[in-house]
This record gives structure tokens, sequence and C-alpha cells, in this order.
């Protein structure tokens, strides 16, 4: 994928579009075993989301966290439409998962299905098909899983062309 970095200015080649954004300097956020994110068994339990049309901004570590969570869905698992134990081995989950147990100090992610038609998490499908992986599409943006999901400076915009 050819990138070009521009200064104020959006550009996008679809109805939709989604990128990052990310501001100088670091502000970490670590939620060590914040409630809004964990259950008292230790493990964090997360229900994916749907990332279309937006307009959407995403700094927060959770939202960040579904947002990665759903293109390792999109880009490295065959079974989309079901949840298996083997999603739980493919290299991105193992990714997220490892640097989530060390700076959560949790036990590790189990997702939980939505109600509805996506229930395992969308992403548009002109914002994941560049991409064969995740650590594709960190290294698209020059990212570390860390700083992507912790990093309050690194903004996951989420926009169209309708307004």
């Amino acid at each position: 994928m050819t990138r070009k970095i521009r200064s104020n200015i959006f550009e996008t080649n679809s109805s939709s579009c989604h990128s990052i954004s990310i501001h100088k300097g670091n502000r970490f956020f670590y939620p060590y075993n914040d409630p809004y994110y964990f259950c008292k068994d230790g493990f964090l339990h997360i229900k994916l989301a749907e990332f279309g049309w937006g307009p959407d901004e995403f700094c927060d570590f959770y939202n960040k966290l579904r947002y990665a969570l759903c293109m390792v869905m999109e880009t490295e698992y065959e079974n989309y439409d079901e949840l298996f134990d083997d999603f739980y081995f493919l290299p991105g989950f193992k990714l997220i998962e490892e640097v989530v147990k060390e700076k959560c100090n949790c036990d590790g992610i189990i997702i939980e299905p939505l109600k509805g038609y996506y229930k395992y998490g969308y992403i548009d499908h002109q914002s994941t098909e560049d991409y064969s992986c995740l650590q594709d599409f960190l290294d698209d943006y020059g990212l570390n899983i860390e700083r992507f999901l912790f990093d309050e400076n690194v903004v996951m915009v989420i926009d169209n062309d309708n307004h």
C-alpha cells in the first residue's frame, strides 16, 4: 500500500475510510484491573463491535482493542461466522493477548458474541483488504501493538464522505 504523509488533509478513495491519526508525544494509559474492563475471574471479557462508516474517533484502550481483535478476525481467520478455539491461537490474537496480559495484569482475553448479524464484529471491507494480518496493519502505520492499544495520542478515525 502506498502511503503519503500530509498535514491537515483528509483523503479517501472510498465512501468510508478508517485511518489512524498519531499525535506528537505519548500518553500511555494502562487500565490495571479497572472494573470497567475486567470481570471477577481475572479475564478481560470483550464483545467486538461493528466499525463501518462512522463518523467516530477512538483513542481509548477498549475500542482500539475491539478494533484490533476485529482486524484479526477479518484478516487471519477463515471461520469468520463462528468463533472456535483455534482463533485464540492465531498470531494476531496471541500478539494482542500477550501485551494485554502484561500491561493489564490479567489472565487473558475472552471474546463474547454480539447479538445480531455480525456476532464477532465487523470492519468495513475497504479498510481491511490491503492487509493479510494484524501485523501488516500495524506496520503500515509504524506502530507496535502496545502503542496502538494504550497510547491515547494514537486515534482510530472512522469516517465517510457523506457529510
